[in-house]
């Protein structure tokens, strides 16, 4: 599973799940597969749907540009972020599509990604660097994106952010009337 504390970009907090304890996420998060709730401040992933991936999604609106910070507790699975996306079940034609993601697969490397706009949950790897993550440790993952530059940065909790990022790639962004979801997803 994973768990994830605030979403935030610049000064503006998208959610920061101090909630009670609730097995709705609420807050405007659609959730798309698996099983989400609002347990000791955090959103958690309960269990997966049929394909064992569980997401969620909640429009922002369409960002050119952006930078987002999100807090989370990798336990096990495979953690996503993606900023204009198009939230939707795993395994649907739209999951993602067209979304800048930063994706650690297990506790073995982080990646960078680009949904393909037109759908049908084909993504592109950017870029692929190795990384370690503790589980049970809290950490941030900075992710940006200027207008041609994707990146990530990523550090523990109990640490200073780093000065540069740990892994970034030249792409572009998609077409805003389609793609104005953050998403959060896990394969638990």
């Amino acid at each position: 599973g994973c768990t994830s504390e605030p979403v935030a970009e610049a000064d503006e907090v998208i959610d920061d799940f101090e909630r009670p304890d609730n097995p709705d996420v609420g807050n405007g998060w659609n959730v798309n597969s698996g099983s989400w709730s609002i347990s000791a401040g955090e959103a958690k992933i309960a269990g997966g749907g049929g394909s064992a991936w569980a997401t969620m999604s909640k429009d922002v609106g369409y960002r050119k540009t952006f930078d987002f910070r999100l807090r989370f507790r990798a336990i096990s699975g495979e953690p996503v972020f993606c900023v204009n996306g198009n939230g939707g079940p795993y395994n649907s034609d739209s999951h993602f599509d067209g979304g800048l993601c930063v994706y650690f697969t297990g506790v073995q490397s982080v990646r960078l990604l680009r949904g393909d706009p037109v759908g049908g949950g084909v993504f592109t790897t950017l870029v692929d660097t190795p990384v370690t993550l503790a589980s049970g440790v809290d950490y941030f993952v900075r992710l940006t994106f200027d207008g041609s530059l994707l990146a990530a940065r990523l550090w523990k909790t109990s640490d200073p952010e780093p000065a540069q990022p740990l892994i970034s790639a030249v792409t572009t962004n998609v077409a805003p009337e389609k793609n104005t979801d953050v998403v959060l997803a896990s394969d638990h």
